[in-house]
């Protein structure tokens, strides 16, 4: 999952066309849950992400990559608030991440109103590819509907 999400940053700095050693780094927030009971599931997404950027020389179009990692604690409402934190006081290019879709979905307004290209490794909430769906948020999980819909459930 991280490596789709390095694959599609990637793709989105080289569409922005080539670098020069004077450009600013592309800076990537990076939610997802670092503690607690579901911390396990964060930092293999993260440890995941640094060896996809290590691999890439921890450059994407040619340009350095700073990660700034927020923990969103798996609760909507930290969520939210590191969302905006990433977005208005750091100035993120794109965020990456959000395991849990109730954290994605009460982020998701914030995002969409700063046009915040976002890639979601994980959460699969089924509004997003609905009601929802964003030309700003980028989905590389499955829908939520898709495992009770196979089942018959």
């Amino acid at each position: 999952m991280t490596r789709i999400a390095v694959i599609a940053a990637a793709s989105l700095v080289l569409l922005a066309g080539p670098a020069t050693a004077q450009e600013k780094p592309v800076k990537i927030g990076f939610i997802s849950t670092f503690s607690g009971p579901t911390a396990v599931i964060g930092n293999d997404m993260r440890n995941a992400f640094e060896l996809g950027l290590d691999h890439l020389g921890r450059k994407l179009g040619g340009l350095p990559v700073e990660v700034i990692y927020e923990d969103d604690t798996q609760k909507p409402d930290i969520g939210v608030q590191k969302t905006q934190k990433l977005i208005e006081s750091d100035k993120v290019d794109f965020i990456v991440g959000y395991i849990w879709s109730n954290v994605l979905l009460a982020s998701l307004k914030p995002l969409v109103d700063s046009k915040t290209m976002t890639v979601d490794t994980n959460a699969g909430a089924s509004q997003l590819s609905g009601e929802l769906c964003s030309p700003y948020v980028f989905l590389t999980s499955r829908n939520n509907d898709q495992t009770p819909g196979a089942n018959g459930l």
